[in-house]
C-alpha cells in the first residue's frame, strides 16, 4: 500500500485553492464591465441625476459606513443605475466608496455584485424604504424626518429633489423675465 503525505487533502484545501486562483487572476487584469442598456418609459426623467439631490440614507452609505456594507453594493448599483448614472461612473462610484470604507469589502465581491447588475436587462429599483432587510435594519432610513411624506424608495426621493429644483429654477426664470419686461429700459 503506497502513502505519500503530499497527496493527502485537507478540509476546505480545495475551496482555498480555487479561491486564491480567482484572487491572483482578478489582480492580474481586471475585468471591464459591459452594461446592458435599459430602455426608459416615455415622460420619464432622464438627466443624470447628481449627488446633491440624493436622499439622506444614500448619502449616508456613500459617507461611509461599519454595517450593512454588502447590503449597500446592491443599493448603490441599483440606486446609481436607476438615476441615470452611465455605467462606468456606476462601477467607478462604488468601486470608490468600498475603497474608502474603513474595512472595505473584498474587490471580488463588489465587482460581482456590480457584474450582476451590469447584465440585467431590466430595471432593478434600489430596496424600498420600508424594507427591513436593507436600509431600515442599518439605520439608514430615518422616515418623512428627512424625505418627503410618503416616499417609498429612496429614488423616488432623488427625482423629487432634481424636479423641485428644476421647477425652482424654471420659476426664477420666468419672474426675472416678468421683471426685465416690467423694468423701464434705459436709453444710453
Amino acid at each position: 500500500n503506497f502513502s505519500a503525505p503530499f497527496l493527502e487533502s485537507k478540509p476546505d484545501e480545495g475551496t482555498e485553492l480555487l479561491l486564491q486562483a480567482l484572487d491572483w487572476t482578478a489582480k492580474l487584469k481586471p475585468e471591464k464591465i459591459v452594461a446592458v442598456e435599459i430602455k426608459k418609459s416615455k415622460g420619464k426623467i432622464t438627466d443624470t441625476i447628481s449627488e446633491e439631490f440624493f436622499p439622506p440614507c444614500v448619502k449616508k452609505i456613500l459617507s461611509g459606513i461599519s454595517d450593512g456594507r454588502k447590503r449597500s453594493v446592491f443599493t448603490l448599483a441599483a440606486f446609481l443605475r436607476s438615476a441615470n448614472w452611465p455605467w462606468e461612473k456606476v462601477e467607478g462610484r462604488v468601486l470608490e466608496w468600498n475603497k474608502n470604507l474603513s474595512q472595505p469589502l473584498p474587490e471580488r465581491f463588489v465587482r460581482t455584485t456590480l457584474k450582476w447588475h451590469a447584465r440585467q436587462q431590466r430595471e432593478i429599483l434600489p430596496p424600498n424604504c420600508e424594507n427591513e432587510q436593507f436600509l431600515k435594519s442599518i439605520g439608514l432610513c430615518q422616515g418623512e424626518l428627512h424625505c418627503a411624506a410618503g416616499c417609498k424608495n429612496p429614488i423616488n426621493e432623488a427625482f423629487k429633489n432634481f424636479a423641485r429644483k428644476r421647477y425652482e429654477k424654471i420659476e426664477e426664470e420666468k419672474l426675472k423675465k416678468e421683471i426685465e419686461k416690467k423694468s423701464p429700459k434705459k436709453k444710453k
